[in-house]
């Protein structure tokens, strides 16, 4: 896991130093060199962004919460319960539960495979504005399912 994220930041380095990300700007770095002298770049380092390890380490999250979901069940307890209920004041609050919340480990599969290749990429072109957009993403799309869902329901 280290090398793959190890990997992302140097792709996302080149991505940044071409054309595709003139967004970033450097910054010298003091004793950068005695403390990373393989990954430091002559003493000069990206301004701070979220990198790979921020989509992955949600990704993760996700997939901690599953286990946990799958854990609770076994108890007759499911955490499925805090998706979106459509239509009722309660239910809003799944705008915020539910895009770690999952139907089963093969939907928990489909979307961690979708976020990890459009979250390296979001992340490569928007840098900081990632946490941002994804925000903005997961409101719109919740209270949209809130408006719109099948009522008695609850959208994981």
């Amino acid at each position: 896991m280290l090398v793959v994220v190890y990997s992302c930041e140097i792709i996302m380095k080149e991505l940044s130093d071409s054309s595709l990300g003139n967004s970033a700007r450097k910054v010298p770095m003091e004793n950068v060199d005695s403390i990373f002298p393989s990954r430091s770049g002559g003493g000069v380092r990206l301004e701070s962004r979220p990198g790979c390890g921020l989509v992955l380490g949600l990704v993760l999250i996700a997939w901690g919460i599953e286990a946990a979901d799958y854990v609770f069940g076994w108890a007759g307890l499911s955490l499925d319960v805090w998706g979106i209920h459509p239509r009722r004041l309660l239910g809003l609050l799944g705008v915020f539960f539910a895009p770690w919340l999952h139907g089963d480990w093969e939907h928990l599969l489909s979307n961690s495979l979708g976020f990890l290749g459009l979250g390296f990429f979001m992340v490569a072109a928007e840098g900081k504005r990632f946490m941002r957009t994804s925000f903005l993403l997961i409101l719109f799309s919740g209270l949209g399912t809130w408006l719109i869902g099948g009522g008695g329901t609850v959208h994981v």
